[in-house]
């Protein structure tokens, strides 16, 4: 037996409400899920254009038979690329991942950019291909790079020092 509301009653029904409920849960969850994507992608993209950058600044610098370290190559990146002088400042650095690095002793024939707490192997896939893509730009060779499997992922790129 269905029982008919009484005329004039106005309001909305349980059943409406919890509809209406689980749209808006829907829609935040598929704007957190859009927003990470983004984040995560930016984060790559400045990641890349670090790198990019810190090859490019210890390259030059091998070539003119200097030692590239923090204190020459921070200057000439960008703000925020370096904690200071002791380390790289990369989006996921943390101090439960640690501080990300760069390492090259004079005389040696490669160079070495550590990126640590990288939070998925997407990311760090994604961080490896365009670094590469951006350097084939140039025609310079790709780095030599460990695989992106565990998570948070630490992303090793040996460099050659020529």
């Amino acid at each position: 037996m269905m029982t008919q509301r009484k005329k004039g009653l106005k309001g909305f029904s349980l059943l409406e409400l919890l509809l209406a409920i689980a749209i808006i849960g829907l829609i935040i969850l598929m704007a957190t899920r859009y927003f990470t994507t983004v984040k995560s992608g930016q984060q790559a993209s400045s990641a890349i254009q670090q790198i990019t950058g810190i090859r490019s600044v210890a390259s030059s610098q091998i070539a003119q038979g200097l030692t590239p370290a923090y204190s020459t190559i921070c200057p000439a990146l960008p703000a925020n690329s370096c904690n200071g002088t002791t380390a790289l400042n990369f989006a996921w650095d943390s101090p439960t991942t640690g501080t990300s690095a760069f390492s090259y002793t004079a005389g040696n024939t490669n160079y070495v950019i550590t990126i640590n707490g990288i939070p998925s192997a997407v990311a760090c896939q994604n961080i490896l291909s365009g670094v590469n893509n951006e350097l084939a730009k140039t025609g310079t060779p790709a780095p030599v790079a460990n695989d992106c499997v565990a998570t948070p992922t630490t992303l090793t790129l040996t460099f050659p020092a020529a």
